[in-house]
């Protein structure tokens, strides 16, 4: 990821979750010590690699005015925010409003992650090209921060969440604009969405990943999957369900 921004940013992700035990229900975890785990998972998957990428190597027990927690994950500050209710507790400049809550009623007993990128590392700036629509390469200076990741206590064990419903001007719109690409491991999940175009590595996740510094999230003797979301979709979350 890189990005440029003159204010902090923060991403909120509802999550499905099976416990709200603020200390319990979701795990943080930084990669810092792997920023380029994606890099390296998108060279198991050559078709998927353009010529751009190939270019850069009621258990709350809280008060409701209570801070929430913040966890320190490398370059982000991290936070779980356990019930709807508990969005007072954010900081006012990350929270969205009711009436968006409102418009998306299966998410009134979720719990949500929210990750907000630390003011320093506008300090920790790389020089690297950016391309315009047109592929023109133009000079900035960007904020590269590294990937992160979390494990959550889960109410669907037979399915595999990944939160990418999107709402980046406080509107709940139909269809989004996605370029993503999903990776997963195990191949007792179904892709039911014909939408989706998915794709699966020839080698062991051990012959394109440095396995050690994963941290557990990788299976050293399984080959991976990655689901393309690319262009105007269904604004929603992507569920895979057992077979």
């Amino acid at each position: 990821m890189a990005y440029e921004a003159d204010q902090d940013m923060a991403m909120i992700l509802p999550l499905p979750v099976g416990s709200h035990d603020e200390d319990a229900a979701v795990r943080f975890i930084a990669l810092d010590s792997y920023p380029n785990f994606f890099d390296d998972m998108l060279t198991g998957f050559p078709e998927l690699m353009p010529e751009l990428s190939r270019s850069f190597s009621g258990e709350r027990g809280r008060s409701a005015s209570e801070p929430l927690k913040v966890h320190e994950v490398g370059d982000y500050n991290a936070s779980f925010i356990p019930t709807l209710n508990d969005f007072d507790r954010l900081d006012p400049q990350f929270k969205l409003s009711k009436q968006v809550w409102d418009r998306l009623p299966k998410y009134k007993d979720y719990g949500f992650a929210v990750f907000k990128l630390k003011a320093s590392t506008r300090n920790q700036q790389q020089y690297m090209p950016v391309y315009t629509s047109r592929w023109s390469r133009l000079p900035s200076r960007l904020n590269t921060p590294h990937p992160m990741a979390f494990e959550f206590i889960t109410r669907s064990p037979d399915t595999l969440f990944f939160p990418t419903i999107h709402i980046h001007d406080g509107e709940v719109h139909k269809e989004a604009n996605f370029d993503h690409h999903l990776y997963y491991q195990g191949d007792s999940f179904s892709n039911s969405a014909t939408l989706l175009k998915e794709n699966s590595s020839d080698k062991l996740a051990a012959e394109f990943m440095d396995i050690t510094k994963t941290r557990g999230l990788v299976d050293s003797d399984q080959g991976c999957h990655a689901i393309v979301m690319s262009g105007i979709l269904p604004n929603q979350d992507t569920v895979l369900a057992t077979v």
